[in-house]
């Protein structure tokens, strides 16, 4: 099985599409692809040493598994501040990302709203205790 994951990543390296070792391609790139297919081999290997015993889905439903990626990729985005992913996508998946922005970005704002209110109660409950006892003097 080890075998067969280095002969993977050796054909994956040695027989490279033309664009990757291409000049075009910066070094940055070439290292983000690189860590990318890293990571699948290592899902992959991940899968395959799951096994049937564990009886864990390996393979997912093709549109699921592609929304999962976007997503985890976005997410990925916001923190390291990467969006290059974004040029990748298809003029349809943009498209439907910004049809679903504005819900989206409602979703989250009240969601912040809400955490607001959360952590802010207690402190103005606070305050008029302490307002009250004052006025009890």
């Amino acid at each position: 099985m080890q075998q067969d994951l280095e002969k993977a990543k050796d054909k994956a390296n040695n027989h490279a599409p033309p664009y990757i070792n291409s000049p075009q391609m910066s070094a940055e790139e070439r290292q983000h692809f690189q860590n990318h297919l890293q990571r699948q081999l290592n899902q992959i290997s991940g899968a395959v040493r799951a096994g049937p015993l564990h009886h864990s889905p390996l393979i997912e439903p093709f549109q699921t598994r592609h929304n999962n990626d976007i997503q985890a990729k976005l997410q990925r985005a916001f923190v390291e501040r990467d969006f290059e992913f974004l040029k990748f996508l298809s003029y349809e998946d943009l498209q439907q990302r910004m049809v679903n922005l504005d819900t989206e970005m409602d979703r989250e704002i009240d969601e912040l709203k809400r955490r607001y209110q959360t952590k802010r109660q207690p402190i103005l409950d606070a305050m008029d205790q302490k307002r009250k006892r004052q006025q009890n003097f």
